[in-house]
């Protein structure tokens, strides 16, 4: 991100703190008064009693009117190199090798009613030293930064016994890679995600929609325009904070101007993972992930995802 770029976000994410909350001062250190934050969010209805859901809670972010929200997601090696930094490769002809890297997103929130929410952030990431090219063994060095500035909307709702989460978001790219070697400049990204109790039992069913479209700042050649995807989830819950969660990739589409009448259906992946609920805003989520064709340890890949709400 340029310099200009990180300033007005760092301005907007300190502007906003400062209005949602006031400061005293004592001989020897500055507290935190969040009365009046307090009493804001006491006018917005308690959303808990509509999404139960532990996942959707978190990722949602904080109750509170204004909050700061993180959440991170880190990518490893397979279950039998856990501490490689490259990837088992689950896209078939690809030749560009996948190295291991930790994401993540930063943001501040604002509740504007009961069920809608406003968010404001950027991205991070680090990538470690890894071959880029399993042809020719060409190595990058680590590199982290933090780019693409993003405004999402978000509405928070239970529609009959289904807990639902929509959201709409446009990025703004500003990594160097992705703007003068990809000539990526926006995306914007619609996504839905859906769960719902079986009876009164502890497991519970969902569907995880989303459609995403690039925008270029030059002609896209070959490369992926937009895609759109369809999975479905099925978590089952073993304690109040703990629970078992899969996730079936299976219908997921990539449209690129190389094929825009068909496109590319990635492989079917599936995810397997146990979440747990630190506290209502926190939760931690270690997983693993792998292509049914290719059913193996040195092709089962490992990861872990947090969100984590203030």
């Amino acid at each position: 991100m340029n310099s200009k770029t990180l300033v007005a976000v760092a301005a907007l994410l300190l502007g906003s703190a400062a209005y949602a909350e006031t400061t005293t001062t004592t001989e020897t250190t500055s507290t935190v008064k969040m009365t009046e934050v307090g009493n804001n969010a006491e006018n917005r209805k308690n959303i808990d009693e509509e999404i139960t859901n532990a996942k959707l809670r978190a990722e949602t972010g904080s109750k509170k009117l204004w909050s700061f929200g993180s959440s991170f997601s880190y990518a490893g090696g397979s279950i039998k190199d856990p501490t490689s930094t490259e990837r088992p490769q689950l896209n078939d002809g690809q030749v560009s090798i996948d190295p291991t890297k930790l994401t993540g997103q930063l943001s501040v929130k604002y509740r504007l009613t009961d069920h809608d929410n406003l968010n404001v952030g950027f991205g991070v990431e680090y990538t470690p030293e890894h071959t880029a090219n399993k042809v020719t063994g060409e190595k990058v060095s680590a590199k982290s930064n933090a780019s693409t500035p993003y405004l999402s909307y978000g509405r928070v709702f239970k529609a009959g016994d289904v807990q639902n989460v929509l959201d709409a978001t446009i990025s703004k790219y500003t990594a160097d890679a992705d703007v003068n070697e990809s000539h990526l400049n926006y995306n914007a990204s619609v996504s839905h995600t859906m769960m719902v109790s079986l009876g009164t039992s502890k497991a519970e069913v969902g569907l995880y929609s989303f459609f995403s479209q690039e925008i270029y700042s030059e002609q896209a050649g070959d490369n992926t325009v937009y895609q759109f995807g369809l999975n479905p989830v099925f978590e089952y819950a073993i304690s109040d904070a703990v629970s078992f969660r899969t996730v079936s990739r299976w219908l997921t589409w990539s449209v690129s101007n190389a094929d825009k009448e068909r496109g590319t259906l990635a492989g079917q992946t599936q995810s397997m993972g146990v979440g747990f609920a630190a506290t209502r805003d926190i939760y931690l989520y270690p997983n693993m992930q792998w292509k049914w064709s290719r059913l193996t340890a040195d092709q089962t890949t490992v990861g872990f995802a947090a969100n984590i709400n203030l």
